[in-house]
Formats: C-alpha cells, sequence, structure tokens
C-alpha cells in the first residue's frame, strides 16, 4: 500500500511539479496580501480618524466583512443545536394579540386617566397592561416548577392608564426568584420608579437592575451584537446566564442571587451568532428554548404554568412596541427582530457556546484560506484547465465563487459548532487583486486564446496546385 501511495506521488510531481509549484507560489502570495491588509485595517480604521481615501477604504473593507458575518450567520441560522445545554430557556412572547387582548379586557373594566385618548390605545404607549403582567408573575410563582430567575423587557417607569400598579408592586415585593430589569435612566441610586412613583429598593429584596442595551452599527444600523455594560452592570444574557449556573449576580445597587456562588470577573462582549425563531412553533433551532404565548396565560392562568425550572424572559414582539431592530438575518427573512428576541439570543449564546459569539484568530483564519487556495487552484489546473476547458470559459470568476463556496460551507458550520466567526473577506480580497495583477503584468493570458490548427493541414503545394 505504502509503496503504491509512493509511486503515485512520484508520477504526480514528475508530470505537474510545475503546476504544484505555481499553485504553492500563487498562496503565498495571497498569505502576504491578507497579511498586509489587515495591517492596513488596523491602522486606518477606527473612530475619530478623518475621513479620507484611506479610511474610505478601511471602511469598505470592514463593511464587506460585516457582510460576510450576515451571511455566515444566515446559512447557519436554519441549523438546529443538540448537545449544547440542559438549561431550559422560556420566553413568554406578549404578541400584538396579548396586547391587545390585555388592552381590551383592562379598558372594559376601568377608565382611562389619560385626557389624549391616543395615549390610552395599546400602540400609544410602550407599556404593557400592569395587572396583566402581575397575574403572570403570579401564576409563575404559583406552581411548585418557579422560574430560576426573570427578565422583564419593559419599562415600568411609564405609567399604565387604566392601572394604578398595586397587583405589579405586590408581585414584585414577594417574587420568590430573582427579578431582572433593564436599567432606569431617571431613576435615583437605591429607588425604583413604576407608573411614575418612586419606591425605594428595600421593599423589592428580589429586584435588580441589568443592562439591556443594544448596539447598533453606524453603517446599516444593524443589531451585530450587545452594548458594552456600563456602571458594573451586567449584561441581561450574563445576568441570566450566572443564576443558570448557581452564580451571584453583582451590580452597583446589591448582590443578586447572593445564595449562589461568587463568580469571578465579568464576561466579554462580542457578537451574536443568530438563529431563527418562531415564535409560532414548538420546536426551535435552540435547543433548551420554548416559547410560551401571553394569551395562554390570560386565558388559562391556572393551568399554564412551567414543568421545568429554568430562565425566563418577558417582552413584547408585537410591531407597535417600539422595540424592533435589524439583525444579520433579518435582511433574509424580512422581518425585523425584537428587543427580547435579541435578549434570548444573546442568552442561547452564552449556554451554547459559553461565550458570545467571536472572530477566530488571524493564524487560524490564514491557515485555513492557504490550504483552501492551494487545493483549489491546483485542481483548477490539473482538472479545468487540462480537461474541461472551463477556466478559458468563465475565467477567474469560477474559480473566486469556487474559493467562496469552500469558505462559506465550513466558516458556517464553524460559527453554528463553536460559536466562532471565520472571517473570509481578506483572502478573497487578496485573491482578487492577485489575480488583477498578473492579468495587468500579463495581459496576452487574458486575451482569447488562438484557435487550433486544423488536424491535417492541406500542403501549400497543393493550395497552389
Amino acid at each position: 500500500m505504502l509503496t503504491r501511495a509512493r509511486g503515485f506521488l512520484q508520477h504526480f510531481w514528475t508530470h505537474h511539479h510545475q503546476q504544484v509549484k505555481d499553485s504553492a507560489m500563487n498562496t503565498l502570495f495571497v498569505v502576504v496580501i491578507v497579511g498586509v491588509l489587515s495591517l492596513f485595517l488596523a491602522f486606518a480604521d477606527g473612530p475619530g480618524r478623518n475621513i479620507t481615501v484611506v479610511t474610505m477604504l478601511a471602511s469598505s473593507l470592514k463593511n464587506i466583512s460585516q457582510q460576510a458575518f450576515d451571511t455566515v450567520n444566515f446559512v447557519q441560522s436554519g441549523m438546529a443545536t443538540s448537545g449544547k445545554t440542559d438549561q431550559k430557556v422560556f420566553l413568554i412572547d406578549l404578541d400584538q394579540q396579548t396586547v391587545q387582548q390585555a388592552a381590551t379586557q383592562q379598558a372594559a373594566q376601568s377608565r382611562c386617566e389619560f385626557q389624549d385618548p391616543r395615549k390610552c390605545e395599546a400602540q400609544g404607549m410602550p407599556y404593557f397592561n400592569r395587572n396583566a403582567l402581575a397575574g403572570i408573575l403570579s401564576n409563575l410563582s404559583r406552581f411548585p416548577e418557579k422560574p430560576q430567575a426573570v427578565f422583564i423587557d419593559l419599562d415600568l417607569s411609564y405609567p399604565d392608564p387604566y392601572s394604578d400598579g398595586k397587583a405589579l408592586v405586590q408581585a414584585l415585593k414577594t417574587a420568590p426568584y430573582p427579578v431582572f430589569l433593564p436599567v432606569q435612566k431617571h431613576s435615583r441610586p437605591g429607588t425604583f420608579v413604576l407608573d411614575g412613583r418612586i419606591y425605594p429598593m428595600q421593599q423589592f429584596p428580589s429586584l435588580c437592575f441589568v443592562d439591556h442595551h443594544l448596539l447598533l452599527d453606524e453603517g446599516d444600523f444593524k443589531v451585530r451584537q450587545l452594548a458594552n455594560p456600563t456602571e458594573g452592570r451586567p449584561s441581561v444574557a450574563e445576568a441570566l446566564y450566572r443564576v443558570g449556573r448557581g452564580e451571584q449576580v453583582k451590580t452597583p445597587d446589591r448582590i443578586c442571587n447572593a445564595a449562589g456562588q461568587p463568580a469571578s470577573g465579568s464576561m466579554e462582549v462580542g457578537a451574536l451568532v443568530y438563529k431563527r425563531l418562531n415564535r409560532n412553533t414548538e420546536l426551535q433551532f435552540w435547543e433548551g428554548l420554548e416559547v410560551r404565548k401571553g394569551t395562554d396565560f390570560l386565558n388559562h392562568p391556572t393551568e399554564q404554568h412551567l414543568f421545568d425550572p429554568g430562565l425566563v424572559l418577558i417582552g413584547r414582539t408585537d410591531p407597535d412596541s417600539g422595540d424592533n431592530y435589524y439583525t444579520p438575518i433579518s435582511s433574509f427573512l424580512k422581518t425585523p427582530t425584537s428587543g427580547v428576541e435579541v435578549h434570548v439570543t444573546s442568552l442561547m449564546n452564552l449556554l451554547s457556546y459559553n461565550h458570545f459569539g467571536k472572530n477566530a484568530a488571524g493564524i487560524y483564519v490564514l491557515l485555513f484560506a492557504a490550504v483552501t487556495l492551494f487545493a483549489l487552484q491546483l485542481a483548477a489546473t490539473l482538472l479545468i484547465d487540462s480537461a474541461f476547458k472551463l477556466k478559458n470559459l468563465f475565467g477567474d470568476f469560477l474559480e473566486i465563487v469556487m474559493v467562496w463556496l469552500l469558505m462559506l460551507i465550513p466558516a458556517s458550520a464553524i460559527l453554528h459548532g463553536q460559536g466562532y466567526f471565520l472571517d473570509y473577506t481578506l483572502p478573497l480580497v487578496a485573491l482578487y487583486l492577485l489575480r488583477t495583477f498578473m492579468k495587468l503584468r500579463n495581459p496576452e493570458e487574458a486575451s482569447e486564446p488562438a484557435s487550433d490548427p486544423p488536424e491535417n493541414p492541406t500542403p501549400p503545394e497543393e493550395a497552389r496546385a
């Protein structure tokens, strides 16, 4: 077996050594160009730079990289995770039907306190009916299978025109699990604002404020990652993740889940791996995630409960919530993503990968690109040029498309399986620049090849005769 393999390699090198050398040299050039482009991006792009041709080129390369990230994210968004986590996560979906039903029920029982009738409509204010929310929290506390923690993605400082909030205040005071709320900008330290009323935090022993802000990219205003936490507050995902691991959650106000183990350090914010989240089906692409309709809690408050302890997120997903964003997969799905769905995605990133999405180290990108380019160029030389003559028909476009496909598929699998983004942008740009330079240096190779002579040419003497 070894003798046959050695003989094959010797025969291959004897007949194709020049093609191997050319492919290796081209691959080396591409790697060098990638290194130069990386240095160029490191020094030319960044905040506070003046707008010049150099910064515009760097910004263009960055935008191309973002588009590549979006494409990879979309390709893997339909792959279901398996064996990643045994942690249960529940999303209580306050969709349009839930919001309208809660508002209609409350309007039939109480009178709106606002003089402007437009503000009394469900879409007129960024609120969700306080009594309905109190009923959901009481329902979660009623059964033995209590949540490990609950995050409410609502700004409770906005007043509810139909409710005085007493039921919700009582539910928050007596919650037997940590309750996380978005940090309130206008509240004083040690206070909690609910429906315009100020309460001391001491009355809510299970309440903690976390950082819920998202980062919008300047170019296309998409949410590709969370904003960096400020004031020492953890992100929503980190707070829930630590509770799920039995750890304490430290905030400037207090320590939540004080019975847990002390947590060390903070988690670095990174890009997010997105999965398609279908709120109308039971099966989800994130393992351990279940979506519960808010209407089920409103219509059957004594029947709907959690069958397993888990982490719960509550938030509005209707189009009138004012909390909808575009994400890397929104352009393909043609629908925006609600803020609570982004927080669900960030939590599932931590549960599935133990980190947010990260860029693969540059050395791995170079190694992967070098192996892929060398193999493809060698195959193109041996098969396409010699056997099928396809390269003469399609030019270098065929080769670049093949390289893109051979990098896109593994990059999608790596992002899905490990949460690392293999940025293939610079290798593709480097390959295109190399091909362009070679055509400019040897223009005769870009011209149409001369037609093959006939197999039996007519001798000149016979032609004159």
